[in-house]
């Protein structure tokens, strides 16, 4: 059953309004720059470490860091990952009312 012009048009109306007030999220290319050679040197330096290890070196693991600092990364580029997904969402929501409108004017 298609739904009324009118009941269509209103929720597009409602919905662009809430797109044209919701800022776009920023901040996720600052977040994430660099983040892969972070992980590539922390792959080197554990690498280094178990070569050394495996060559006889003695290793104090008390002095082996780790990548907690890496992890906190990684979870504020999820957080703002997943808050520009939420933002497409909300445009793509409103593409989808716009075809509806369109389709009843045929």
């Amino acid at each position: 059953m298609e739904r009324d012009k009118k009941i269509i048009y209103s929720e597009l109306m409602e919905r662009f309004s809430q797109l044209q007030s919701t800022r776009p999220p920023k901040g996720f290319v600052t977040a994430c720059q660099d983040i892969d050679i972070d992980i590539y040197e922390y792959e080197a330096y554990v690498a280094g470490l178990v070569t050394s290890y495996l060559d006889g070196c003695d290793i104090d693991a008390t002095d082996i860091r780790s990548a907690k600092d890496l992890d906190r990364r990684l979870e504020n580029c999820e957080a703002r990952l997943h808050a520009l997904k939420t933002y497409k969402a909300l445009i793509a929501d409103v593409a989808m009312f716009l075809i509806e409108c369109l389709g009843c004017e045929d």
